[in-house]
């Protein structure tokens, strides 16, 4: 039976030539396509979740704002600036704070001979470098 089934399958096979090598090169494309395909979007993934963890695990980051009620003949909308003190309270009044630091941001202009430039500088503490893990690269830039 199987012989049978083998032999008619090869004399089908002779008869239509050029549509089984067509059907064969489709399911071959169509096969490739749909791995390359799973292959692209898995390792999109991974790069996005590392991206993601390298931003920082488990951190929380808390920023200055408004208030939203008055308060003692004061109105509501006063800004709120946190100074550096307030790190040392919150490390105090929450003791599961493993790593703090603050972030100061502000436009600077730097120049050197007749080239100059605006850009943004940024400090931290040493322990900021851990906390987004922002290892320095060997050699510098190049």
């Amino acid at each position: 039976m199987w012989f049978e089934l083998f032999r008619e399958f090869l004399h089908d096979l002779k008869q239509n030539r050029t549509r089984a090598i067509l059907t064969l090169v489709a399911i071959t494309w169509g096969t490739v396509a749909v791995v390359l395909l799973l292959s692209f979007g898995e390792g999109l993934g991974n790069q996005m979740l590392k991206g993601m963890m390298n931003a920082g695990n488990r951190i929380m980051i808390v920023y200055g704002g408004q208030t939203g009620l008055t308060f003692e003949g004061l109105p509501k909308g006063r800004r709120v600036r946190l100074v550096e003190e307030d790190i040392d309270i919150l490390q105090q009044v929450i003791p599961s704070i493993d790593m703090i630091s603050p972030q100061y941001r502000k436009n600077v202009q730097l120049q050197y001979g007749k080239v100059s430039v605006t850009t943004e500088c940024e400090g931290v503490n040493p322990e900021f470098e851990e906390m987004r893990r922002m290892y320095p690269a060997g050699a510098g830039a190049s």
